[in-house]
C-alpha cells in the first residue's frame, strides 16, 4: 500500500497563524455521525444525492459506486470498457439537476449522464462539435467543475487568433461555462497564464513546462454553488472573486506565519518523493490502468526559505465558503482556511490526524479515515454552521 502523502493530501497550519485568527484558535471537527463499512483504495470524487446515498470514484481501482450509509451497501454504477454505461478511467463528478450527475472519463474526454436512480445513461462530448481541425483543437473543452444549477466550467488553451487567422500563444486561458442542457458556452473569466509556464505550441495544443520546485503552490481557481468564480494565489496569499463582467476585484493579502524550510522539512520531502505512486499506463488491449510505481528522485536545484501558505486542491462547501488546505511541517492534524466571499478568513477547522477532506453534501463534509495500510473510510459530519456569514 501507498504510505501517507502528506504533501499532497493534508496540507496544514499552525495554531494561530493568520493574525486576525490570533484569539481564535481553530475548531475541531465534530464526530462523524457515520463511517461505511466498506474501505476505498483513493477516493477522487464524490457526490451526494438527495436521498442521503452517495456516489463515490475511486481513483486507483477504477471504479465508480453508489452507497448507503444507512444500510451499509455499495452498488457498482457501469463497468470498464468503451461500450455503453462502461468508462476507462473515471474522473470527477459534476451536479446536474434533477439530482442526475456527470460523470468524467478522462481517457476517452467524453461525459457520462449517471441519472437519479444511480444508473448509467447516455455520453456526450462537449468538443464534438468542433470537430478536430487547428482551431478546434485551440477551443477544446476541459471540464474542471460544477455549480449547483448543472452548469459545468472549463479551461481553455492558452490561445487567440492573430493576423491572418493564425493561432498564437496569449498571456491568459479562458474559463467557460457549459450549459448540459443547450450545450452552449460563454466565457466567465480570464485567466492568467503561469509567469514561468515556458509555453510552445504545437499542431493546436499548448505544452507548458513550469519549473520544478520542491513545494509547488499553483494558482487555482475554483467555482462555488452559487456560480461564482474564486481565483487563489499563494504570493502573495489571496482570494479575489469574479464578478458578473468578468472584472476581478483584488482583495487583500491573508496574512499567515511562515514555515522554514529546514533539514527536516527537507528529509519528509524526499521521503515522500521516494515513495510508489499511482500512474497511468497503456495496456496491451489499448486501454488504460493505473499502477504503482516508484518515481526517480531527484534532489531540487533549490530550495525555498519557506513553506507556501497551501499545498493541495482548493474546494467550495456547499455553502458557498472556500475551503484551503494549509501548509506545515508533517506530523500536524489536517487544517483548513475557511474563505468568505470577501477574501476573508474568518474561521479555521481542524481535521482529526491521518483524514483527509474529500467532498460536501447538502447539509453534510465527507472525510475520509486512513487505517494502518492506508485505506480509506468515508465519514459522513455534520456541516459545521458557527460563526457562518
Amino acid at each position: 500500500m501507498m504510505r501517507f502523502a502528506f504533501a499532497s493530501i493534508i496540507a496544514v497550519s499552525l495554531l494561530g497563524a493568520q493574525s486576525s485568527l490570533s484569539q481564535t484558535p481553530a475548531r475541531t471537527l465534530a464526530r462523524p455521525q457515520a463511517e461505511f463499512p466498506e474501505p476505498f483504495t483513493e477516493i477522487s470524487s464524490l457526490r451526494e444525492l438527495r436521498d442521503g446515498r452517495v456516489i463515490v470514484v475511486d481513483g486507483r481501482e477504477l471504479t465508480v459506486k453508489v452507497i448507503d450509509f444507512r444500510t451499509g451497501l455499495a452498488t457498482t454504477i457501469g463497468r470498464t470498457g468503451d461500450g455503453p454505461g462502461e468508462y476507462r478511467w473515471p474522473g470527477k463528478l459534476y451536479v446536474l439537476p434533477g439530482d442526475s450527475t456527470v460523470l468524467q472519463d478522462q481517457s476517452a474526454g467524453r461525459l457520462m449522464i449517471i441519472g437519479p436512480d444511480a444508473k448509467p445513461g447516455g455520453f456526450f462530448d462537449p468538443n464534438r462539435a468542433e470537430g478536430d481541425s487547428i482551431v478546434a483543437r485551440a477551443r477544446r473543452f476541459f471540464p474542471r467543475a460544477s455549480d449547483a444549477r448543472g452548469n459545468i466550467y472549463g479551461e481553455l488553451q492558452p490561445i487567440k487568433v492573430g493576423a491572418g487567422g493564425v493561432l498564437e500563444l496569449s498571456d491568459h486561458s479562458a474559463i467557460e461555462r457549459f450549459n448540459v442542457a443547450t450545450r452552449q458556452r460563454d466565457t466567465v473569466a480570464l485567466w492568467p497564464l503561469r509567469k514561468d509556464a515556458n509555453a510552445r505550441m504545437m499542431n493546436g495544443y499548448v505544452i507548458t513546462q513550469p519549473r520544478r520546485t520542491a513545494f509547488p503552490a499553483w494558482e487555482q481557481w475554483a467555482v462555488a454553488p452559487d456560480g461564482r468564480v474564486a481565483f487563489v494565489f499563494p504570493d502573495p496569499y489571496r482570494v479575489n472573486f469574479v464578478g458578473a463582467d468578468r472584472s476581478v476585484k483584488e482583495n487583500p493579502p491573508i496574512t499567515y506565519e511562515k514555515v522554514r524550510v529546514d533539514d527536516a522539512v527537507k528529509k519528509w520531502h524526499r521521503e515522500e518523493r521516494e515513495r510508489p505512486q499511482m500512474v497511468m499506463r497503456g495496456s496491451r488491449d489499448g486501454g488504460s490502468r493505473m499502477e504503482m510505481m516508484k518515481m526517480p528522485y531527484t534532489e531540487p536545484s533549490e530550495w525555498p526559505e519557506f513553506l507556501p501558505p497551501y499545498v493541495g486542491q482548493v474546494i467550495f462547501g456547499s455553502d458557498n465558503l472556500l475551503w484551503i488546505p494549509r501548509t506545515t511541517v508533517p506530523g500536524k492534524p489536517p487544517t483548513y482556511d475557511i474563505v468568505d466571499g470577501q477574501g476573508k478568513v474568518f474561521e479555521r477547522l481542524e481535521l482529526p490526524p491521518r483524514t483527509k477532506l474529500v467532498g460536501f453534501g447538502a447539509k453534510s463534509l465527507y472525510v475520509v479515515r486512513l487505517d494502518e495500510d492506508d485505506l480509506q473510510y468515508l465519514q459522513r459530519h455534520p456541516l459545521p454552521t458557527t460563526g457562518r456569514p
